[in-house]
């Protein structure tokens, strides 16, 4: 009996030549999934920048709204000087003074409400540009 030594090597490859298509398939579904995501954001993007504006509208609108109301605030105030005087001369009645006292708490309470409103919308806008950041 003989012996002989020796080394045998192989390499095999697998590759496929035709998938039916299914490689296609899938890049085709991929850009098509990337293309909804794209979709989706830039429609994300355009509500924000609406609501931005809509809130940056709101903030000028309350703006005007107080400084109008800062303006009649004083006209009360004098207006309830006067009935003070008035009152304490006999002039008008205790129900007149206490009128223009309720004139110049309404609009003391309507500028406290503005300013809340203000302060709402501004956060609402630091809300809005932080998810835009």
């Amino acid at each position: 009996m003989l012996f002989r030594s020796g080394w045998a090597a192989g390499l095999g490859i697998s590759m496929k030549i035709f998938d039916g298509s299914f490689t296609n398939g899938k890049v085709q579904e991929a850009k098509a999934s990337i293309e909804g995501i794209k979709n989706t954001e830039e429609g994300l993007m355009l509500k924000l920048r609406f609501q931005v504006k809509s809130i940056n509208e709101n903030i000028a609108s309350l703006k005007s709204q107080l400084s109008a109301f800062n303006n009649t605030l004083k006209v009360a105030n004098k207006g309830y000087e006067i009935a003070k005087v008035s009152y304490e001369n006999g002039v008008i009645t205790n129900v007149q003074l206490d009128d223009a006292q309720l004139n110049v708490l309404r609009n003391e309470t309507r500028i406290l409400q503005i300013k809340k409103e203000l302060l709402i919308e501004k956060s609402n806008l630091d809300f809005i540009r932080g998810m835009i950041n």
